[in-house]
C-alpha cells in the first residue's frame, strides 16, 4: 500500500465481498459471481473489461465494491482506492469517471445493471440528484416499470463522508451488514 500507511487494510472488506457472493449465489440464483480480493487498479479494470465482453442482452449485472474511497476536496472528484494505490497519488486510484464509463459500457449490453459501492465518499459516484424508491403505495407500479426497461442503478454506503468499518463486531461494515440482512 505504498508503504506510507495511508491506506491501511480494512477489517471487513473481504468478508463483506464473500458474504455478498454467497448470498447472491444461494438465495438469488446468480450463476456467475467473481470475487477479486485485494484488487489492484489493473485487476479492477480488467474485471470490468471482461464483464463487458461477457454480458448478454437479457443479463442482470451487479457490481459490488467494498474498500477505501477518497474525495479530493479541491476538485470534488471521488475515487476507489485499489490495493496498489500510492499515498495521495490519484493516478494510482480508480476515478469515479472511469467507473461510470465502465458501468455505462456494461449497461449498454445488459438488461439491468446495479452498482453497490461500500466505501467512504461513494456518494460522489452520483453525478446528479438522488432519486429514492417511491412510497409503498407506488412501489408495485415502479418495480413493474423498472423491470420492463433497461436500467442502471447505484447504491452507495453514504454521500460525501467517511464510513465506519466492522459494525458492532459483526465482521461487516454497517452498510453491508444492513444490506445482507435486508437481502436475507
Amino acid at each position: 500500500r505504498g508503504g506510507d500507511g495511508l491506506w491501511s487494510p480494512l477489517k471487513t472488506a473481504v468478508s463483506d465481498a464473500r458474504a455478498v457472493q454467497s448470498l447472491l449465489q444461494s438465495a438469488y440464483g446468480f450463476s456467475y459471481v467473481r470475487v477479486i480480493e485485494n484488487a489492484t487498479r489493473r485487476e479492477v479494470l480488467k474485471a470490468f473489461e471482461s464483464l463487458s465482453q461477457k454480458v448478454l442482452p437479457d443479463d442482470n449485472v451487479l457490481v459490488y465494491y467494498a474498500g477505501h474511497g477518497f474525495m479530493e476536496t479541491e476538485t470534488n472528484r471521488g475515487y476507489w482506492i485499489p490495493v496498489d494505490a500510492e499515498g495521495r497519488d490519484n493516478t494510482t486510484f480508480l476515478g469515479n469517471s472511469t467507473i461510470r464509463d465502465e458501468l455505462t459500457l456494461i449497461a449498454s449490453r445488459a438488461k439491468h445493471t446495479l452498482l453497490i459501492s461500500d466505501s467512504c465518499f461513494s456518494g460522489t459516484l452520483l453525478r446528479r440528484g438522488v432519486r429514492g424508491i417511491p412510497d409503498a403505495a407506488d412501489s408495485e407500479q415502479y418495480y413493474k416499470k423498472v423491470s420492463s426497461k433497461k436500467s442502471v442503478q447505484i447504491m452507495t454506503a453514504g454521500g460525501v463522508e467517511f464510513v465506519d468499518d466492522n459494525y458492532q463486531s459483526s465482521n461487516h461494515s454497517p452498510f453491508t451488514y444492513f444490506l445482507l440482512n435486508e437481502l436475507k
